[in-house]
């Protein structure tokens, strides 16, 4: 039978993975990732509060896998 990775290091693991996913494949700066709230996630787009760019809000497309993941992540 195969183990499953658990606890506070998988968590971890995955939080992490998921940061790199979304600054390698949405373009995110890491402030941007860690200023992330729930409620600016929606399907496969990122609503950005005050980015790095100067404008006041901005859109970030992410693809349909990350998306799944980070509301997994969310979930859980």
């Amino acid at each position: 039978m195969p183990r499953v990775a658990s606890g506070p290091f998988w968590k971890r693991m995955r939080r992490d993975r998921l940061m790199l996913e979304l600054m390698a494949r949405g373009g995110m700066r890491i402030g941007e990732v860690l200023k992330l709230r729930m409620m600016t996630v929606e399907d496969c787009e990122l609503f950005l509060v005050s980015p790095k760019s100067g404008r006041q809000n901005e859109v970030v497309f992410i693809p349909k896998k990350v998306a799944g993941r980070l509301r997994e992540y969310i979930r859980f």
